[in-house]
């Protein structure tokens, strides 16, 4: 959450995001919103199984899994930049 609040912020501090935001223009789309919304769910169960999981492997490959679904979040989110 603080990582995606920070790209939130540095991409709203962009020059094109704030001029979106002001005056409605040259307002692009970056990458699809399906994506930040797989992302996030993603992160959320790989959350659940990593602190879960009874197995050391299991919460690695699900640590894993969290991170890089993160990232995927994240790169939505600069995309907008």
């Amino acid at each position: 959450m603080p990582a995606a609040l920070a790209a939130g912020v540095l991409a709203l501090a962009s020059e094109r995001a704030s001029r979106c935001l002001t005056y409605g223009e040259q307002c692009v789309p970056g990458l699809p919103d399906w994506l930040f919304t797989w992302g996030v769910g993603l992160g959320a169960i790989a959350c659940v199984i990593a602190l879960a999981a009874p197995v050391a492997r299991v919460r690695q490959v699900a640590l894993a899994a969290q991170v890089l679904a993160e990232c995927a979040a994240l790169l939505v989110i600069l995309s907008h930049m």
